[in-house]
């Protein structure tokens, strides 16, 4: 079975992000010829880096042929633009990432911080966006 996780967050968290999916086994990174990393998900599975998302000020743009709405980047209280990704996989996360907590205090501590890297339900828990900027059909 498929799980789809919608992933964000700040720049200087997604060595930690990516560290934490090759932990749980979601995630793998392997370096091209030319020494770049490249992410992708543990087979079965897909990764989609997305980066900043963008969303409506309210304002609009006058332009010659239509109005246009003004964007801005998705971001923190600070200002810092989150970057955004896509994760379909059939690990299950949290019961993975639960059972290595007994043991792993970077998985433990991540386990108590899960806005860093995910919007949460009333109950903590991952949700997907209202409107997901690229979804799963």
């Amino acid at each position: 079975m498929y799980r789809d996780y919608y992933i964000r967050a700040l720049p200087k968290d997604w060595p930690t992000l990516i560290a934490l999916g090759e932990k749980l086994g979601a995630l793998t990174v392997h370096k091209t010829e030319d020494g770049e990393s490249v992410v992708s998900a543990t087979t079965p599975g897909s990764w989609d880096f997305i980066g900043v998302l963008y969303k409506p000020t309210g304002n609009i743009i006058e332009a010659p042929d239509e109005d246009i709405p003004e964007m801005t980047e998705i971001t923190d209280e600070e200002g810092t633009a989150y970057w955004h990704a896509n994760l379909r996989t059939t690990v299950h996360l949290g019961e993975v990432a639960r059972e290595m907590a007994k043991t792993d205090p970077e998985i433990a501590d991540a386990m108590q911080a899960l806005d860093r890297f995910f919007l949460l339900d009333e109950q903590g828990n991952p949700r997907a966006p209202s409107q997901p900027a690229r979804g799963y059909a």
